[in-house]
């Protein structure tokens, strides 16, 4: 599995090469200004993102970045201790985020989860009421409606009807759309429920997305 890494220095390269009997290998490393010396067509299984604070630029290359390999599953690292810097993260369309100083062994494990997670088969299209969700393209639709959903709007969406007829706590929520534990988001789960209800449930006489007192949340069932 290669390992596409961009970081300011070398940290993250130097570390991992300790872990190269975990059948994966970091085959590029890829300094801020030397990642697009590298051949578009050339193929990477992740790539870990190191944000870096005193790089302005960095939004606009994790943006180049992702036009260059569509496809690509990302982790983020970075800095950023507050919800609404991780939110902001996420909401790029991180497969997952961990806040530096990182430890290695925990990487290297979100690191196999998030390529577990990219190797499953999907199924193609969820379907709800008039709610239609195709998975190969990203694609939502209400009623015929294009709907455009942020990244983890999408991965919310897309887990709630997984368990399509059965409620889902909001710690299962983090876990499963965040990777990551409750402690370390608080009302998260809540917030992005909010956006997902605006630009799903508003205009509709029939929600789609319901509370279970208690539990969490759910779509379809009784």
């Amino acid at each position: 599995m290669r390992i596409l890494v961009v970081e300011a220095g070398t940290w993250l390269v130097h570390s991992l090469s300790e872990f190269r009997h975990d059948n994966f290998s970091v085959e590029a490393l890829a300094p801020w200004g030397s990642v697009f010396d590298i051949a578009p067509t050339s193929q990477f299984d992740l790539l870990l993102f190191d944000l870096d604070a005193s790089i302005a630029q960095e939004s606009e290359l994790l943006f180049a970045i992702q036009k260059r390999w569509p496809n690509l599953p990302y982790i983020l690292l970075s800095a950023a201790n507050s919800t609404e810097d991780r939110v902001r993260c996420l909401d790029s369309g991180a497969d997952d985020i961990l806040v530096k100083p990182v430890a290695l062994p925990e990487l290297v494990a979100r690191m196999r989860a998030v390529l577990r997670r990219h190797s499953r088969p999907l199924r193609n299209t969820y379907l709800f009421a008039d709610l239609e969700v195709n998975r190969l393209t990203h694609r939502v639709s209400r009623g015929g409606k294009t709907i455009d959903l942020s990244p983890k709007e999408y991965a919310l969406l897309d887990f709630l009807l997984g368990n399509l007829g059965r409620p889902v706590t909001r710690a299962a929520i983090i876990e499963k759309v965040w990777h990551a534990d409750v402690a370390t988001f608080t009302n998260i789960v809540d917030v992005y429920i909010n956006y997902l209800r605006h630009k799903i449930d508003m205009g509709n006489q029939q929600p789609i997305i319901r509370t279970v007192r208690g539990i969490g949340y759910q779509i379809g069932g009784n």
